[in-house]
């Protein structure tokens, strides 16, 4: 995943691009007439191209605030929406991008969820964090990047506004944890679902790819049939990724970002 960003200085801008767990910057500088011109313009092809590849990644959906009848994991469930992750190998070892369903769930007892699914079904859990006051959220200074990590997961957004809803919403939900703010009422939970969907309303439109280019993370085969009591079978790993994770009153509230780099 690459992300952009134009320096105070005229004319110079500066493309990050992240690998596993390090990223690495260039930086390009214009010279003579029209070089701010020239910066911006090559800045706005650079940034259109990213955009249309990483919306080319995700299949056409809408952040959604409302819980699954049926499945009782999402009947907590602030918001939902598909995102990017970084996965690791179970060594540990950076092994890609993967499309992934992420959802927000309310907090209870001093904590609340953030749970990673295979898709919108929600039918089968990759991965839960648990998102407690502790918890870093970090983004990145940049008008033209996407990307927002968890502790030490990394996600990327189809847009920056959508990066900046989720990040919002992980950051209001660790202002109430800090303040040990009372497990939520079925109203309050309500209020917290209306604000969200009002930021959702009011998201810039997504350009809408033909196809999906990333696959969705699959789910783990299942084992082979066995010959009677010719072989014994094995146990079937679960679907899970090594991550790294260490680990209020109902208004909504504008925080400012809480770790940008």
């Amino acid at each position: 995943t690459w992300a952009t960003s134009s320096e105070d200085l005229a004319g110079t801008l500066r493309l990050t691009v992240f690998f596993k767990d390090k990223c690495q910057t260039h930086g390009f500088s214009f010279f003579g007439q029209g070089a701010e011109a020239e910066c911006k313009k090559l800045l706005d092809a650079m940034y259109g191209s990213l955009t249309s590849f990483t919306v080319s990644l995700f299949p056409c959906h809408d952040i959604t605030v409302w819980p699954l009848p049926g499945v009782e994991s999402t009947s907590g469930r602030i918001m939902a929406g598909y995102l990017l992750m970084q996965a690791r190998t179970a060594e540990g070892e950076g092994d890609g991008p993967c499309l992934v369903y992420c959802e927000l769930g309310c907090f209870t007892a001093g904590a609340a969820s953030f749970i990673i699914y295979t898709d919108n079904t929600c039918n089968h859990i990759v991965e839960e964090l648990e998102i407690r006051e502790s918890v870093v959220v970090r983004t990145y200074r940049s008008i033209y990047c996407n990307i927002f990590e968890v502790d030490a997961c990394r996600f990327c957004a189809r847009t920056r506004s959508e990066m900046q809803l989720w990040t919002r919403a992980l950051i209001n939900v660790k202002i109430k944890l800090r303040c040990d703010a009372p497990d939520p009422t079925i109203d309050e939970l309500a209020v917290f679902r209306a604000a969200v969907l009002e930021r959702v309303i009011e998201l810039e439109d997504v350009p809408t790819a033909r196809e999906t280019l990333l696959p969705l993370k699959p789910r783990p085969a299942l084992p082979a049939a066995v010959r009677g009591d010719c072989c014994s079978p094995g146990s079937m790993d679960d679907i899970s990724f090594s991550l790294s994770v260490r680990s209020h009153d109902s208004s909504w509230q504008e925080p400012e970002a809480e770790e940008t780099l």
